[in-house]
């Protein structure tokens, strides 16, 4: 992501700034679109507490509380322990009934926001060290996978 996060305590609890570009306002990296789907998700999962949301000519940005909980790493459980934690956690997240979501996620919607990160330059270059010819092909750059997916 390209948003900067900070924490910060305030009264014995956590909270978390998140600031991000208003040029990835229109991408699923905005965080005011973070925001309103933490607004719609609060009904139907336990979400992080959205405090305010700001924005200016520059910046888009939101203050969320932190949920009262451990890291999973610290709770020293076994492989059979974690399996059905998210077992039950993906469970939970399938449950979740998209129909009236008012977020565009389709793959329609994920070609303009790629072209959209090609056009503006925004995407790392691909590491040739670390070259995945299987999940590549023959592809060498974003816009070439690009033109053969559109």
């Amino acid at each position: 992501s390209p948003s900067d996060v900070y924490s910060f305590n305030r009264n014995n609890e956590t909270f978390f700034l998140k600031r991000s570009s208003t040029l990835y306002t229109e991408t699923t990296y905005s965080v005011s679109r973070e925001a309103k789907m933490l607004s719609w998700l609060s009904e139907k999962l336990k979400v992080p507490e959205l405090i305010m949301t700001f924005q200016d000519e520059q910046f888009e940005l939101m203050i969320t509380k932190a949920i009262n909980a451990k890291p999973i790493s610290a709770l020293f459980l076994t492989d059979q322990e974690l399996l059905a934690i998210y077992k039950e956690a993906l469970n939970l997240l399938n449950s979740v009934a998209i129909i009236d979501c008012p977020f565009i996620s389709n793959i329609d919607h994920r070609l303009k926001e790629s072209k959209f990160f090609i056009d503006n330059q925004l995407l790392d270059d691909i590491d040739q060290d670390d070259f995945d010819a299987e999940l590549w092909g023959d592809h060498r750059t974003y816009l070439s996978l690009w033109n053969e997916l559109t």
